[in-house]
């Protein structure tokens, strides 16, 4: 627990200083590069937790998301105010997408897509910042559409309030201790019918 907060605080001061942006993906890509080289040979733990938070999770949601994505998470993300983790590989399925179980039905009713992970073999696996930091996952899912598969998508799922605590439909097992950076806070998660907006 300690090596986990350690990791957040230091990336937090990284955030604080503004050494690095998800802006700078399209902007000075160069920067991004050698913030995570000087970062890696300071601790490894804390690389991983920024190299989830700006590249995979961040930048997932500035080339993928829309303006509304961007408006909402972006600010945030820099200033770690909106923690987030990546949400692709599967127990049972690694990261074979054509395998994956976990849906994202459509509700044409709602406006909403229903995020579901049917059963132990669906839910993500190894997600780094969800044990504890993330408020959010970018979540690759079959997108089922009028009982129609359209594939993998990416949809941006809430996991956590403000205050960390777990939010309805969300199931978070910590994937504990291993032996080695241990301030990283590796997570599975599933999702009951999780509503989210489209």
């Amino acid at each position: 627990a300690e090596e986990r907060e350690l990791a957040l605080q230091r990336l937090q001061r990284i955030c604080d200083h503004k050494l690095i942006s998800v802006l700078d993906f399209k902007d000075n890509p160069r920067r991004i590069f050698s913030v995570h080289e000087t970062v890696g040979m300071m601790d490894g733990s804390t690389a991983t937790k920024m190299t989830v938070q700006f590249n995979l999770f961040g930048g997932t949601v500035l080339k993928l998301g829309t303006d509304k994505h961007h408006d909402l998470l972006l600010d945030d993300i820099d200033t770690l105010q909106s923690i987030g983790c990546f949400g692709l590989t599967e127990l049972g399925y690694g990261n074979n997408a054509v395998e994956m179980l976990t849906t994202a039905t459509y509700d044409e009713d709602t406006d909403e897509f229903v995020v579901h992970t049917p059963d132990t073999l669906a839910r993500k696996y190894w997600i780094t910042n969800g044990a504890v930091h993330a408020h959010y996952v970018v979540v690759f899912a079959r997108l089922i559409n009028a009982a129609t598969d359209e594939g993998i998508h990416g949809f941006v799922v809430p996991i956590r309030d403000k205050d960390r605590n777990v939010l309805p439909g969300v199931t978070v097992w910590d994937m504990g201790y291993k032996i080695g950076v241990n301030g990283v806070d590796n997570a599975s998660i599933g999702f009951d019918n999780v509503r989210i907006p489209r």
